[in-house]
């Protein structure tokens, strides 16, 4: 696959399978930009991957409204999106209070709904 030329965003990039995909899709020629909460940990992923091509990275807490607009701000355009961004809490299911459900969609969900409900439309429209 060759992504030379396109732009691509990766959330929750910092570590894991997040840093796995932007590391996959630098080597596939893209530029990538790695996010995730603290300015420390993105410009620590940012340094381990920079050998493997063109990579920034934005810290921004996309699981709020505001933070999803503070990236969109920062990157009005992308041409290839990975919502990878998520959470878990490990403990029964019937046990996790009204707050916690709802952090876990806001995190989970909507952070992914706000992004691709900018960047989708504006792909379209480039016919990416």
């Amino acid at each position: 696959m060759d992504l030379s030329g396109r732009t691509a965003l990766v959330t929750g990039s910092t570590s894991g399978i997040g840093f796995a995909t932007a590391e996959a899709l630098l080597k596939a020629g893209a530029s990538v930009v790695v996010s995730g909460r603290t300015e420390e940990r993105v410009a620590e992923a940012v340094g381990k991957l920079s050998g493997h091509g063109d990579v920034r990275g934005i810290a921004a807490d996309i699981a709020t409204a505001e933070g999803a607009a503070e990236m969109v701000e920062q990157l009005p355009d992308v041409d290839v999106l990975v919502n990878n961004m998520g959470i878990y809490g490990a403990q029964p299911v019937f046990e996790i209070e009204d707050a916690e459900w709802q952090r876990f969609f806001d995190t989970n969900v909507m952070s992914g709904v706000r992004l691709a409900r900018h960047y989708t439309p504006r792909m379209v429209e480039r016919g990416v």
